[in-house]
């Protein structure tokens, strides 16, 4: 069983920015959304990760991560 690898953009400055006590941490990039939580993540390809432009950031700081799944 091969294992997929698909990469979520985050970034530590908007995690912080929009951490509330209790909420879970909104530090992932959502295509439609904007930074929302790892669960709701746009997953990209590896293709499409390579191709596609860093969305901006508070501090610019925002960087691939690959997850599995």
């Amino acid at each position: 069983m091969d294992l997929i690898v698909n990469f979520v953009l985050y970034s530590e400055s908007e995690a912080l920015a929009n951490d509330e006590e209790g909420m879970p941490v909104a530090g992932y990039w959502n295509n439609d959304f904007g930074w929302v939580t790892l669960e709701q993540a746009t997953r990209f390809s590896a293709e499409e990760a390579q191709k596609m432009s860093l969305p901006i950031a508070a501090e610019r700081d925002a960087c691939w991560f690959a997850v599995a799944g």
